[in-house]
């Protein structure tokens, strides 16, 4: 299952050159170093808080598999909801679901729910993989 963009064009540009120049603005050539258990990252569109979030996930060095909570703005599908296998896509290429994390994450968390409507039209994950894929491009994300 592919999820596909639903806020590239608004949030973040839809072409790939674009948000490629973009990214190269708000990401500063100079990276962390430190190693962290997690970041709180906004989630608006670029023009808002992208170099925000940019300068935040260049601070540190980021693992191959990143998992992402975000809150449920359109109210869609399951209250606490994993989209559990496939790939989400941005103008950047297709990011892989950590599908062996994902299945951990359903076994050790029953109050979980493999839910990928949820997910469809939801920004404040979307909006994080670009800058992921970006500064990690193998990144696997759950």
């Amino acid at each position: 299952m592919v999820r596909q963009p639903a806020v590239a064009g608004a949030f973040y540009p839809q072409d790939k050159g674009v948000l490629i120049a973009q990214l190269e603005r708000i990401v500063p050539q100079q990276r962390g170093t430190r190693n962290c258990l997690g970041l709180i990252s906004p989630h608006a569109g670029y023009v808002y808080s992208g170099a925000i979030a940019g300068h935040l996930f260049a601070e540190v060095r980021l693992p191959r598999q990143v998992v992402i909570l975000g809150p449920n703005h359109q109210g869609l599908g399951s209250d606490i909801a994993l989209f559990a296998e496939g790939f989400w896509q941005t103008p950047l290429g297709q990011v892989p679901v950590a599908a062996e994390l994902a299945a951990h994450l359903v076994h050790f968390c029953p109050q979980l729910q493999i839910d990928p409507a949820a997910h469809r039209f939801e920004h404040s994950i979307e909006v994080q993989v670009p800058l992921l894929q970006y500064l990690q491009p193998d990144v696997q994300i759950v």
